[in-house]
């Protein structure tokens, strides 16, 4: 699934005898996001019960761990309040988890129809064309498309492993063991540890080993799952709002390339109406002419020019 997202080949004038099972962009990889963070399930998945049972267990476990962590951040608030720091950074980071778990719950109270709009871009064919001009228009479309979409992708969840570094390795190795283990840096147990992720209720006086390790990687592991689910639903609608620009654009080439191609032909066949006006014309004085001649050899016509030679 994720060739993808590492192709950077050209599209062909080859490719458009294939395009009835082409993808427009990367939606096998938005497909295999999605699966990952537990919002849809793939084909494989939907076709057994039980896998099907597990990744059901799976999504309603992660939703309910976004619970606690906004009830102690709540707690948090009420705890320190008064503490203008304390309380701002909790509440930030409450209303970041908040925004988070809104998003995980919209896509998969709307997975129908996501999944619906998924399969209708990977199976709807895209337009086929004879017209030269229109196949370079619409190689010149997808391969946008298709630049557009890794992009998003590539940088989207670059900046989710940067994170997860941050969080998961850098800060475990500098804050827990190099600070506490080995420059026995301790914190003041009458506010947050500045070593956790984020500020919740529950517990503040967990300073000794390994239960302080154990919260920090907890908490570490929430914030990178809650980040990847937003940057999961937003490349995700971003790549269906690329998609839609696609399909508008094969719309207006093909109209435009209409719109050429009758006046083109218009033209030509006033062209061709002109040439036969002139041929016509042509040709009534030419019968003009015959007739004329005609009329002067019949003895009427030699009649007339006598009289005309002797007036």
């Amino acid at each position: 699934m994720l060739e993808a997202l590492f192709d950077h080949t050209p599209l062909q004038v080859s490719d458009i005898e294939e395009m009835d099972s082409h993808e427009l962009g990367l939606m096998n990889v938005v497909r295999l996001e999605l699966m990952i963070m537990g919002l849809i399930p793939s084909a494989d998945i939907a076709s057994s019960r039980s896998k099907l049972k597990v990744f059901r267990w799976y999504q309603n476990i992660m939703l309910c761990i976004y619970i606690p962590v906004m009830a102690g951040q709540l707690l948090a608030i009420y705890h320190f309040w008064g503490n203008v720091d304390i309380v701002t950074d909790c509440a930030g980071m409450f209303f970041m988890f908040l925004a988070c778990f809104f998003d995980y719950l919209y896509l998969i109270e709307h997975e129908p129809a996501i999944l619906h709009i998924c399969e209708t871009l990977e199976t709807d064919p895209i337009p086929k064309a004879s017209t030269p001009r229109l196949i370079e228009m619409y190689l010149g479309i997808v391969e946008m498309c298709r630049t557009e979409i890794r992009i998003v992708m590539e940088v989207s969840w670059g900046i989710a492993a940067i994170g997860a570094i941050k969080w998961l390795i850098y800060n475990p190795i500098q804050n827990l063991i190099i600070d506490r283990h080995f420059m026995n840096v301790t914190s003041n147990e009458d506010h947050p540890n500045i070593d956790f992720v984020f500020i919740i209720w529950f517990p503040f006086d967990a300073t000794w080993s390994p239960l302080f390790e154990v919260i920090y990687m907890f908490q570490s592991i929430l914030l990178v799952m809650a980040t990847c689910h937003n940057i999961c639903a937003n490349s995700t609608f971003l790549t269906f709002m690329v998609h839609a620009w696609g399909r508008l654009e094969f719309v207006e080439c093909s109209l435009n390339c209409m719109e050429d191609e009758m006046e083109t032909y218009g033209s030509r066949y006033n062209k061709k109406s002109r040439q036969q006006q002139i041929d016509g014309e042509r040709d009534s004085n030419d019968n003009t002419n015959a007739e004329e001649a005609t009329n002067m050899d019949t003895p009427d016509g030699i009649a007339d020019e006598d009289a005309f030679l002797e007036s």
